[in-house]
């Protein structure tokens, strides 16, 4: 490894996307870059569907504080052994409490990333950390302040994370060809992802069987079921029919522009879905800055935080079923930016420096 070596650290599969399209663009401006993960939902299968190298440390610690505490401080020391012997001149994390503490405790420079202010627990222990903070101009400076200290730098992008995966999209072969093995383009699916029920932050409680029950009731085609844990995938295959439930990671965005509807209770792909043109639906029971943004910007995502409201929105989509035309999307692309461009500033300050 280089001076110029940075580190990427995945814990999630959105930022599993996010950091391999920014290590292209950084080994295409002369970095190295080594990504660091954990055993978690689909993030192995979609960093080896893209052919990214990556080591993988450590697993999620489910919903118990006491093993969430457990699982950070394990691979907290497993991070520092593998860290230290490669000497990366900067982290780029999302924000990951046990990269952020590795980087700090070896001294390396932290760019972090975050649109998520309601993440409290998380937040207390990265963002203190960091030397740079990048986030979109949709959450407002104050939305950080409880965290930031005196002289963390911010950058903000006229834009949202997922513009780094969507624009100008090709699919992998790979990833095409199983989408393809699995899901019937020509027939009705919706795609629906459950609420993330284990994350520090969500104290509200599990609605995805009530979700996904009504959503049955009312579709007369096939519906993509991708669970975050284990026993959402038990219960939905014990429940329902006409239902698949991948075994590793789809690339969605081959099945977006044919979807019918796609649903979540998280934020991701519902912000994907609608980038891409495809009508789609968060019920995640608050306001989100970002998603609200998403929608004013004219894409079509419809963000709902009750049982009423979800099931008005679902209605009506599934019997309109518009999207937008590549024309409409290009002309929203151009006013906004990618987050690589923040990132690559923030890069460019700390080695000048």
């Amino acid at each position: 490894m280089t001076g110029k070596t940075v580190w990427l650290d995945v814990l999630t599969p959105k930022q599993a996307l996010l950091m391999h399209y920014l290590s292209l663009k950084l080994r295409s401006k002369g970095y190295e870059t080594i990504i660091t993960c954990r055993k978690y939902d689909y993030i192995e299968s979609l960093l080896k569907g893209y052919e990214e190298k990556f080591v993988s440390i450590g697993e999620h610690g489910g919903r118990s504080l006491s093993r969430k505490l457990a699982a950070y401080a394990k691979r907290t020391l497993e991070l520092t052994k593998l860290i230290n012997e490669v000497s990366p001149s900067v982290l780029i994390s999302y924000p990951s409490p046990s990269g952020c503490r590795v980087a700090f405790g070896l001294g390396i420079p932290i760019i972090l990333m975050n649109d998520t202010p309601h993440a409290e627990a998380v937040n207390k222990l990265t963002i203190p950390l960091a030397n740079y903070l990048i986030f979109s101009k949709c959450i407002p400076l104050e939305a950080f302040k409880p965290y930031t200290l005196p002289g963390t730098k911010i950058y903000q992008f006229n834009g949202v994370d997922e513009l780094e995966w969507v624009i100008n999209y090709k699919p992998p072969k790979q990833f095409k060809e199983r989408a393809l093995s699995l899901i019937n383009l020509d027939k009705p699916f919706i795609i629906f992802r459950p609420e993330e029920t284990q994350a520090s932050y969500y104290k509200y409680r599990p609605v995805f069987h009530k979700v996904l029950k009504y959503i049955a009731s009312r579709f007369d085609g096939t519906i993509v079921f991708l669970p975050r844990y284990e026993y959402q995938r038990k219960h939905v295959l014990k429940r329902f029919k006409n239902i698949i439930v991948p075994e590793t990671a789809l690339d969605l965005r081959v099945l977006y522009p044919k979807a019918s509807l796609v649903i979540t209770g998280g934020a991701t792909i519902a912000r994907e879905a609608a980038l891409m043109g495809t009508p789609s639906i968060s019920y995640f029971p608050r306001k989100t800055l970002v998603n609200e943004c998403v929608s004013s910007w004219g894409f079509p995502l419809y963000n709902t935080h009750d049982w009423v409201s979800l099931r008005k929105h679902i209605n009506t989509l599934l019997e309109e079923r518009t999207r937008l035309n590549e024309n409409q999307l290009r002309k929203i692309y151009l006013q906004l930016e990618k987050p690589s461009t923040a990132v690559i500033k923030a890069l460019e300050e700390l080695n000048s420096g």
